[in-house]
């Protein structure tokens, strides 16, 4: 697969009106020529010989699809009955015997449905995502020496991320959307951009912060002086990205000349006041003052060498050396963080861990 972005879609194929479904939303759609061979798409794949009367699922398996669920759309062939074409969360698969084979088209195709990057490697830790497979959320890993492909897990983080979510959501009587905490400072952030701060792990919060229309994705929050914060708001015009330097007493709007972009995530180094923020339109990176008052930074795209694709999450390592970005659809690249180009250090090739230098090190 390569990206076309000129290339004008065909306009989809008519759906067959009348014929009865074997799900009450499922696409139904006849072959060209042929109305007695319909296929479906629904939560499975089903194709019938007689104008629907009957369906047979040519997906399913022990309650599960064999190729993933929520079918978004399906094309047959206008030469053979027999080739058809589904289209769900998980990629685009091809059968051509009516639906008893499948095979999947998916080589190079971005279709990982990336939402949060969950833990950086360390050790014998790899890389975790939470993914987004048509609102069914999953956690897979990209575990040390792996060469092919994500390992799906548990779940435990993301249990452990909704739970606390759900007891927030209880205390504070709105959806919460993000939290993060530090050296007893809790922030949470609701679906219409309010922000509440407590000081005390949650007995007592501050008066929350007016909503600005748009959910909070993400907050950032200094680990050295857990009164200085960051959030990130999913919003196109107004705040994408407020900043406290009092435990949420007063939040400022550093979105600056960022463009017209939802944003989904946020980090930052508060020795060199770096902040990064993924943005669906991509990477930003700005120089700003996080415990003192200053104006909106100036924003750069950093962009150049990543797919174009929104970039759901951004995480800088322990020492604040590496960044990493989880992308939709690609997963996660690394690279070198561009602010450390502003503060040198020496660190081990091998991890980027800071420690003395043994002679001839590396």
């Amino acid at each position: 697969w390569k990206e076309v972005p000129e290339a004008l879609p065909p306009a989809p194929a008519p759906e067959v009106i009348g014929a009865n479904r074997p799900e009450p939303v499922a696409v139904v759609r006849s072959q060209p020529g042929n109305p007695a061979r319909l296929y479906a798409a629904g939560r499975n794949a089903y194709r019938s010989d007689d104008g629907g009367r009957n369906w047979r699922n040519l997906t399913a398996w022990r309650q599960e699809s064999i190729v993933g669920a929520g079918m978004r759309d399906l094309a047959v062939s206008p030469r053979d009955p027999d080739e058809v074409v589904i289209a769900n969360g998980f990629g685009i698969w091809r059968s051509l015997d009516g639906g008893a084979t499948w095979s999947g088209l998916n080589d190079t195709l971005p279709n990982l449905p990336v939402r949060r990057l969950l833990a950086l490697p360390r050790g014998v830790r790899g890389a975790r995502l939470a993914l987004d497979h048509s609102g069914v959320a999953s956690e897979v890993e990209w575990a040390p020496g792996e060469k092919t492909s994500w390992k799906p897990q548990p779940g435990v983080s993301i249990a452990a991320e909704a739970a606390r979510k759900r007891a927030l959501s209880q205390t504070l009587g709105v959806p919460i959307t993000a939290w993060s905490a530090s050296a007893g400072y809790v922030y949470a952030g609701s679906s219409d951009g309010r922000l509440w701060v407590s000081a005390n792990d949650g007995r007592n919060w501050l008066e929350p912060r007016p909503g600005a229309g748009a959910s909070v994705e993400a907050i950032w929050v200094d680990g050295g002086d857990p009164r200085r914060a960051l959030a990130a708001l999913a919003a196109r015009e107004g705040p994408r990205l407020l900043r406290t330097m009092n435990g949420g007493l007063f939040w400022d709007d550093l979105s600056g000349n960022l463009p017209s972009a939802l944003a989904h995530g946020v980090t930052a180094d508060s020795a060199t006041g770096a902040v990064y923020l993924a943005t669906d339109q991509g990477l930003f990176f700005a120089i700003t003052p996080l415990g003192a008052a200053a104006p909106a930074p100036v924003w750069t795209a950093l962009n150049a060498s990543l797919p174009r694709a929104a970039v759901m999450d951004v995480h800088l390592d322990e020492g604040g050396n590496q960044i990493y970005v989880a992308l939709d659809g690609y997963g996660v690249f690394a690279a070198t963080a561009p602010h450390r180009f502003l503060a040198l250090r020496a660190v081990s090739a091998a991890d980027y861990a800071e420690r003395s230098a043994a002679p001839g090190a590396l």
